[in-house]
Order: C-alpha cells, then structure tokens, then sequence
C-alpha cells in the first residue's frame, strides 16, 4: 500500500498497521484538523472572537496560558453572557453558512473497507465523503440511545461531541468537557470495545487539542496492555514522542 500523496513525508506504514487497513479492522478517528483543511475554522477562530465580542478583550485575556487560550473556558463564558442556545446556534451558523466540500483526507478515509468512523467533529464533512465515495448514506451515532441502532454491515459515524444537526449534544464548555469525562455514557463503552478489537487510526488531531485530551483520559487511558496497537498521525509541532501516555498508541510524524 503506498503513502498517500497528500502525506508525502509519512514514514512507511508500519505492517501491523497496513495489515488492519486490509483486512477491514483499521477505525479513522477524525479530529478537526481534516476539517480545517477543507476550510472550516477552528476552535479557536469560532470562539476567541465571538468571546471577544461578547466579554471584552480584558476579560478574555485572563484565559490565556502559556500554550494559547483555554478555549472550552471561554466558550463557558459565552455560554454565560449569551446563554446556551445562542451560543450553539452562533456556532451552528459558522459552521453550515458556507458550503465545504469534504478533502481528500476524507475521501480517502471513506474508501477503506471500515463501516466504523468515529469523530469529535462538528461538522458534517466525514458524513457527505462517504456518501459521495459509497453512494450511500451513513449511520450517525450521537446519544448513547443512538448505539443500539449501530449494524456491521452499514457505514457508521459516531460523533462523540455531537454535531450541527443535534445541537443539545455539542461539547464545547469546560462544563461540558467534564461533564464526558464524568459521566458513564454507554457510547464511551461501546468505544472501549471496539478499541480492544480494532486499531484506530487518530487523524486530525494534535496533543494539546482539548479533544485529543478528551481521548486520553475518558478512552486511552481504559486500555489493557496487550490489546491492538493504535495510531496517532501528529504533526511535527508536537512534542517528540513514540507514545502519547498509552503503550497501545503509536506515533506516525508528519513533517510540514
């Protein structure tokens, strides 16, 4: 299997992980950053401004840290001063106002042999490329009701922070992140399951993504050793590292 174009700089695919790809049993899981190479914003580009708007930028400046803002931190604040449907629907109009058309990272994603996608995305890019590859529409799993609808023979999408179409589901405060993490959620267990099972392809996200954090501790850190190795694909910015906490997950580097 040869190294997609759009990663020319990615090491060889490691065997195990090209044997998964092959065999059916590789699972991408997507963060925002194959969104915003399709022209989405990022986290931080829908709420540093709409939190400057509404707080002013004095008060947003004591959410800065050495590493950038704490964004779920300030989306609370918004939430505060606008309440929470303004804020989710503001949200929800940035992200759908403007048409996008899926990347070739999700193309290439939706032509594997999975029937398993699993994001913290938002945005409904990951659903449209498997229909535009599959001619044919994917499942969608967003509440924990959602999970006994899941079938092995029909493309799924699981989406762990909600998305545009199910607004009460967003995760997007610090309230929310912790609330996740807290709370036993059948998807988080259905998750679990499946990681034992499978190897996960993580795309899209970098370590100090709250999402990616959000992995770690509520999913990651559930594994037994001794299960499938898993994938991270980070950019270079990154810290160096083979690992990211957990002996089941294996750095791939991409040199940009």
């Amino acid at each position: 299997m040869t190294t997609p174009n759009y990663w020319p700089s990615l090491p060889l695919i490691p065997v195990p992980l090209r044997t998964a790809i092959e065999q059916g049993e590789c699972v991408p899981f997507v963060g925002v950053g194959a969104s915003v190479a399709a022209g989405l914003p990022t986290f931080e580009r829908l709420i540093v401004p709409l939190a400057r708007d509404v707080a002013g930028e004095a008060r947003i400046e004591t959410f800065r840290t050495a590493s950038g803002y704490d964004l779920p931190g300030l989306a609370g604040i918004c939430e505060e001063l606008l309440g929470r449907i303004n804020l989710v629907t503001r949200i929800r109009k940035q992200l759908v106002g403007i048409r996008h058309e899926p990347t070739d990272i999700h193309r290439l994603l939706a032509r594997l042999k999975t029937n398993l996608y699993v994001t913290t995305n938002w945005d409904t890019l990951l659903e449209d490329a498997i229909q535009q590859v599959r001619r044919t529409s994917p499942d969608v799993i967003v509440r924990d009701d959602d999970v006994r609808l899941f079938r092995d023979n029909v493309p799924t999408v699981v989406k762990l922070h909600g998305d545009v179409n199910h607004l009460p589901e967003l995760v997007v405060t610090r309230k929310d992140y912790e609330a996740r993490v807290n709370r036993d959620r059948i998807i988080d267990n259905q998750l679990t399951v499946w990681l034992a099972s499978k190897s996960f392809l993580f795309v899209g996200y970098r370590l100090q993504d709250d999402d990616f954090q959000y992995i770690q501790r509520r999913v990651l850190d559930r594994l037994d050793r001794g299960g499938p190795v898993h994938y991270a694909v980070l950019f270079d910015d990154d810290r160096p590292a083979d690992r990211v906490g957990n002996d089941n997950v294996q750095v791939l580097h991409i040199h940009v």
